[in-house]
């Protein structure tokens, strides 16, 4: 997240904006879309991992099985 964050800021200008408002309207709405992004990411990868026949539940399966 934080190179997309560096690659979208990186050189990033607005003209005439002496207090950077424009720039941080700019980010804020670019971070606020990476951000749910990443969760989404997150929740898709969780949903995998640790639904019924996921990793997670082999895991846990082997470890009980084996004792």
């Amino acid at each position: 997240m934080v190179k997309a964050i560096e690659a979208y800021s990186v050189g990033l200008r607005a003209e005439s904006d002496p207090k950077c408002a424009k720039i941080r309207a700019v980010l804020t709405t670019k971070l606020g879309e990476l951000s749910r992004a990443q969760q989404q990411e997150s929740r898709d990868f969780d949903k995998l991992e640790m639904s019924t026949g996921g990793n997670v539940q082999q895991l846990i399966l082997k470890l009980v099985n084996e004792r």
